[in-house]
C-alpha cells in the first residue's frame, strides 16, 4: 500500500477521525444552512415591510384621489344648481314678457285708435 492510504487508516495525532471530521463538516453545513435561512427570513421580512409600506402609500393616494374627486363633484353639482336656478329665473321672467306678435297686435290697435282719434279731432277742426 501506498503511504497516503496507510496514513488515512492510522490514528491521527490531533485526535481527528473520520467520524469527528464528518461531524465537524455536518456541523459547519448545518450552521451554513441556518445562516442562509436567517438571511432568507430577513430578506422576506424586509420585502414584506416594503410591500406593506407601498400598499399603505397606494391606499393613501387612492383615498386622497377619491376625496378630491368627491370634492370636485360636489363643487360641480353646486355650480350646476346655481346655473339651473338662474335659468329658471330667466324662464320665469321671460314668461311675463310680451311676445312679438302681441306687440304687433298692440301697435296695430294703437294705430287704429290713433287713426280714429285723428279722424274725430280732424272733424272738429275743419
Amino acid at each position: 500500500m501506498r503511504a497516503s492510504v496507510v496514513r488515512m487508516f492510522m490514528p491521527n495525532p490531533d485526535g481527528w477521525t473520520i467520524d469527528t471530521v464528518l461531524a465537524h463538516l455536518l456541523g459547519l453545513r448545518e450552521a451554513d444552512i441556518m445562516r442562509v435561512e436567517q438571511r432568507f427570513t430577513e430578506v422576506e421580512r424586509s420585502i414584506d415591510r416594503r410591500f406593506l409600506a407601498h400598499q399603505q402609500a397606494m391606499d393613501a393616494s387612492l383615498n386622497a384621489s377619491q376625496d378630491a374627486t368627491e370634492k370636485v363633484a360636489t363643487a360641480m353639482d353646486k355650480r350646476f344648481e346655481s346655473v339651473n336656478e338662474f335659468r329658471l329665473q330667466l324662464r320665469d321672467a321671460s314668461a311675463s314678457y310680451i311676445t312679438r306678435g302681441e306687440v304687433y297686435a298692440l301697435c296695430g290697435t294703437v294705430g287704429a285708435i290713433c287713426g280714429l282719434i285723428g279722424g274725430i279731432v280732424g272733424h272738429f277742426f275743419k
